[in-house]
């Protein structure tokens, strides 16, 4: 069991949520403890004497603060660690969202959002000096707006006079780094000196800026009729829905739309049968074992076959209704032939493919040919082949095509030769080995 720690016991006190009253102490209270211990690390946070009542008094009553933290909302927590988290940190996840500034939130926040710690703001240190957005609790509502925004727009009225300090913070900090990793030129005395000095400056530019930033808000308010104050409110009480790892959704004034695409488990499932299907071919030495699984292995065949082209289609209906969305939908009634041929004359002014790359593409054509002969069939009787004093039977014949046999790396080089020519980046599905 985790140790509480005062942010915590605040927290259940004040019923705030524990983003706020850490940033409130971070804020307006010194957590920071010099160390010069480790090398980049000018201070760690150490809330464990800060008084209680005080630091409760505080997250109730002072109204911003510049945190280390952005706020998305309209989005369930456990669908933005699943998907936004991942797609930025391990890169092995489609979007959630079109753009991440949908979720972001810009004036009301929703009930229902997630306050993420993000590497990012002028200040790279255990706790950003400023981050890029700020939030406000107003009325028992939480708004977050962009730092930098808020300044412009109380500009003219505003007495905050620190804007060209708060661009040098970075670099005030990144000197007092150099003099801890090269500890020759000053002393540790000195040092802890001059980063004393430097926290107190920011506390002083940064208490001043939060003053602004709260006129900015209350200004804003203040200043816009309904209409415009529902244009500002991006939130949307209702629960956010649960989405799949196959659908992107879009927000627009608190709306919520969303899309799907299954290439991706079409892939998957074709290269699952495909490996079930040569995993029964291995094991099936005998006749009686090869009785015994040719109609799963049958089975497995043609599950890959139709799952691979799938794919296919899928995949290039994507691309294409994002690259050509306002005639894409002409194609509707195409075959798959016909609408690879058609999105690759619009991503490509190359008539010259190399032979390898005519290899590639053929090779889907192959497989398409393969699939309207199996599914096409007029159920006529034809003539049976002999294999090595063996006969063998239409059906056997047609599934034990080369292609077919090797589809999951055809369905591999075929998408990343389209996403070159197109220069796009490769769906996040496709295992590269």
């Amino acid at each position: 069991m985790e140790d509480i720690t005062i942010i915590d016991k605040v927290a259940n006190q004040t019923n705030l949520p524990n983003w706020w009253v850490e940033s409130i102490a971070i804020q307006y209270f010194n957590p920071r403890k010099i160390t010069l211990e480790k090398e980049n690390t000018l201070w760690n946070l150490d809330y464990s004497k800060l008084d209680e009542d005080e630091l409760a008094e505080a997250s109730i009553y002072k109204k911003a603060v510049i945190s280390n933290y952005k706020i998305f909302h309209n989005v369930r927590k456990e669908i933005f660690y699943k998907r936004y988290v991942k797609n930025n940190r391990l890169k092995d996840t489609d979007s959630l969202i079109k753009e991440y500034n949908e979720i972001t939130a810009k004036g009301l926040v929703s009930k229902y959002y997630i306050a993420f710690k993000e590497l990012e703001g002028y200040i790279e240190s255990p706790e950003h000096i400023l981050n890029s957005y700020y939030q406000v609790l107003d009325n028992g509502n939480i708004y977050q707006w962009r730092v930098l925004d808020s300044i412009k727009y109380c500009e003219e009225t505003s007495n905050f006079n620190y804007l060209d300090e708060i661009f040098s913070l970075q670099d005030k900090h990144d000197y007092l780094v150099s003099l801890l990793i090269n500890p020759e030129e000053v002393n540790k005395d000195e040092l802890k000196d001059k980063i004393e000095e430097y926290l107190e400056w920011c506390n002083v530019v940064k208490r001043s800026l939060v003053k602004t930033l709260y006129d900015a808000h209350l200004a804003r308010l203040a200043n816009c009729n309904k209409e415009q104050y529902k244009n500002l409110n991006t939130s949307n009480e209702n629960f956010p829905p649960i989405i799949s790892s196959y659908e992107n959704f879009t927000l627009s004034k608190g709306i919520i739309k969303s899309n799907y695409n299954f290439e991706g488990i079409f892939y998957e499932n074709c290269c699952r049968s495909l490996d079930k299907s040569k995993y029964l071919e291995k094991v099936s030495i005998s006749d009686t074992e090869l009785t015994k699984n040719i109609d799963n292995i049958y089975k497995e065949k043609i599950s890959s076959l139709i799952m691979g082209l799938s794919c296919i289609e899928s995949y290039i209906n994507t691309v294409g209704c994002i690259y050509f969305e306002n005639i894409w939908d002409e194609t509707l009634d195409f075959n798959l032939k016909s609408k690879i041929r058609f999105y690759i004359k619009l991503i490509s002014k190359r008539t010259d493919f190399s032979e390898e790359e005519l290899i590639t593409i053929n090779n889907i054509y192959g497989l398409i040919k393969l699939k309207e002969e199996i599914f096409n069939n007029d159920k006529s009787f034809e003539d049976s082949t002999i294999d090595n004093n063996t006969i063998v039977s239409i059906l056997n014949k047609k599934l034990s095509n080369e292609n077919l046999v090797n589809i999951d790396i055809i369905i591999k080089d075929f998408i990343i030769l389209i996403s070159s020519i197109g220069n796009m980046k490769l769906p996040f599905w496709l295992k590269i080995k």
